[in-house]
């Protein structure tokens, strides 16, 4: 537009396939048309990275392993999580840090964990860190793999693996 590349995913815009019902269901979402590179580079990795219109690329590795996100990521214009990585091992009883971008207050955050004993829904406390990140802090009570997913709003953000050694 103009002489400037912007990137786009019409079909990611467009809605999902309800793999349970076998049917596509619309859902017109315009959060990666003219997404800002930086954040589209979180699931998007071009065959040419020319096409990643950023100046630092990750490597295919790093993006193979980052965090899950979805696209309410671009909605709430996040644009940086800690833990930087999918697989997070921790021990049982040690908190996890969550931390993560977000320019704006009075939004509701939940955790959903889907672990060992079950699923499990909680409004953790949110704080603000001195660098300007909000931060969220769980400790998991049993051993084991869990899901944790972290809701803004009721709309999915992010997602991790959770080995509770």
């Amino acid at each position: 537009l103009n002489g400037k590349w912007y990137l786009c995913d019409p079909t990611w815009s467009s809605g999902a396939v309800d793999m349970e019902k076998r049917i596509f269901i619309k859902n017109y979402n315009d959060a990666y048309f003219l997404a800002e590179p930086k954040l589209f580079i979180r699931n998007h990795y071009p065959l040419d990275t020319t096409w990643m219109l950023v100046t630092e690329k990750p490597s295919l590795y790093k993006f193979l392993n980052r965090t899950l996100i979805y696209s309410s990521f671009y909605d709430f214009n996040i644009e940086q999580v800690l833990p930087e990585t999918f697989n997070v091992i921790i021990e049982r009883g040690k908190p996890l840090f969550i931390q993560f971008s977000q320019p704006s207050d009075g939004h509701t955050i939940n955790l959903i964990i889907n672990g060992p004993k079950g699923v499990v829904t909680l409004t953790p406390q949110l704080k603000k860190e001195p660098n300007g990140l909000n931060m969220i802090e769980h400790s998991f009570s049993s051993k084991g793999l869990h899901t944790l997913h972290v809701l803004l709003n009721s709309s999915y953000v992010f997602t991790y693996s959770v080995l509770v050694k």
